[in-house]
This record gives structure tokens, C-alpha cells and sequence, in this order.
């Protein structure tokens, strides 16, 4: 039988093969010009943008939408999070229109750097197989790994002792976790990268998902652009009365309350 070891090496390896992959497809692409994603601000606008295959945006009704500060925007229910999370990694082209991060298009930016500054809360987490911390972890850099245990002081849902609860096993695509485990430990991945930019999209209706979902909005507001489907943004409502996401759906609609 193949040690857990061994399946993680080898998982590792996988990783790191497929990064480089993504990295070269994008060389293959980029600009000589390409230019890294501005630090100094955070802004993400769609002007008129129209993506004929996936039937989200059309001519009649292309998608416009402007966030000029960080915070929470509620996305309007014809935009498909999917979508236009791949427009953004340059996996999707849109049939027209433009993609502005930082006041610059995302055709003239250095598109590793763009998917390295923009995060996907995706409705079904995938996780490999080796511990809880191993999966929280494996992206990010030394100095973010020894942030992990004062993060995981701000949920209170978390058993009491903290390690323990990393140090557990998680089986190949985390099957022997609960969807709303597998959800805790990817919210808490991106809270500790703290991308400029983040789309969360359809995630199955739970009011511990709401609370966590909660949580990372409020530590990555003052920082981040938070797009959030139309949908997890009204159960989120529904099963918390937060104030952090806003009474009014509009395309772009701002939060109220604690910005």
C-alpha cells in the first residue's frame, strides 16, 4: 500500500507541474510589455463586456460594472461568477468589451501576476489528500503560514484546541470532510493570502458557510474587492442579519454597514 507520504510527494510534484504549465501557456501569450498588477490601489472595472458562449452578457445587455474602493459588491444574477473568474485568468475571451484591474486593461498586465492577486471561492472545494494545515498552506509563503493559528483565533466555531484541528487527516479530495468543513478550510487559505481581489460564487445554502463567509468579509474588506453572487449573498442575509452586504441587489451594488 502507497504511504500517505508518498501520495502527498507525489501530489506536490503534480502541483508544481501544473503551475509551471500555467505559467508557460501565459508566457506564450503575454506582452512584452506586460506590466505588473498596480499595488498602490484596488479597483476593478467590466465595461462593456460580452461573452457569447456562456450566454452571460450579451450585445442587448452587455455587463458594466465598477468597484472603486475595497469592499463588498453584490454581482447582478446574469453575471455567472464562473465566467468571469476565467476572463480574468485569461481562460475565457470575451466576444468584446474590456477588463480593467487598477486602472489598467488586463490585456497589457502580466497575466501571472493577475492570477496570483485574484482568488475563486468555488462551490465545490477541491482539497488533496494529507492534513488540514497541508491544504490550508500549500500556496503560500513561510511568513503566511505563521499567521494560520491568530486567524484561526477569529473563528470560535473552531475546536478549542486549534492544532489538533490542523494536524487532522484529510482524505484524497477530502472525502472524509463535510462540505461546510471543506469551505472552512478554503475561506481560511484566502484569508491568509489576502488577494486584492475575490469571487465567491453559488455556494450551497448552510449556516455555518454563512457564518464563515461572514468572518472573511469582514477581515478582507478594508483590503480586498469582494465580488459575491446575487445568490449566497441573499442566504448569507437570510440566515445572519448581517449588515456587511448590501440592502440594496443592485449590478455593483456597495455594502452598508461597518465601511
Amino acid at each position: 500500500m502507497v504511504s500517505a507520504v508518498v501520495i502527498r510527494e507525489k501530489a506536490n510534484v503534480s502541483i508544481e507541474r501544473i503551475l509551471r504549465l500555467l505559467e508557460r501557456s501565459s508566457e506564450a501569450g503575454r506582452s512584452e510589455n506586460a506590466s505588473k498588477v498596480p499595488k498602490n490601489q484596488r479597483a476593478f472595472k467590466l465595461q462593456q463586456l460580452v461573452f457569447s458562449e456562456t450566454g452571460s452578457g450579451s450585445p442587448d445587455m452587455p455587463l458594466d460594472l465598477t468597484c472603486d474602493q475595497p469592499g463588498v459588491y453584490v454581482l447582478d444574477e446574469h453575471i455567472e461568477c464562473r465566467t468571469l473568474y476565467e476572463a480574468i485568468l485569461g481562460f475565457v475571451k470575451p466576444t468584446s468589451g474590456k477588463i480593467i484591474l487598477n486602472d489598467e486593461s488586463k490585456e497589457t498586465l502580466d497575466i501571472v501576476d493577475i492570477r496570483k492577486a485574484t482568488a475563486w471561492i468555488t462551490e465545490r472545494p477541491v482539497l488533496f489528500e494529507g492534513t488540514i494545515e497541508e491544504n490550508i498552506t500549500l500556496p503560500l509563503s513561510r511568513e503566511k503560514r505563521n499567521n494560520i493559528i491568530p486567524l484561526l483565533s477569529l473563528f470560535e466555531i473552531l475546536p478549542k484546541n486549534p492544532e489538533d484541528w490542523l494536524n487532522s487527516s484529510v482524505r484524497a479530495d477530502g472525502h472524509n470532510l463535510s462540505l461546510e468543513e471543506k469551505h472552512l478550510i478554503c475561506l481560511i487559505r484566502v484569508m491568509l493570502l489576502k488577494p486584492m481581489f475575490v469571487l465567491i460564487e453559488d455556494i450551497p445554502y448552510s449556516s455555518k458557510v454563512a457564518a464563515y463567509l461572514v468572518y472573511v468579509i469582514e477581515y478582507l474588506s478594508d483590503h480586498s474587492i469582494i465580488l459575491v453572487s446575487s445568490r449566497t449573498a441573499e442566504w448569507v442575509k437570510s440566515v445572519t442579519d448581517s449588515t456587511i452586504l448590501p440592502t440594496k441587489r443592485a449590478l455593483a451594488t456597495k455594502r452598508t454597514g461597518i465601511l
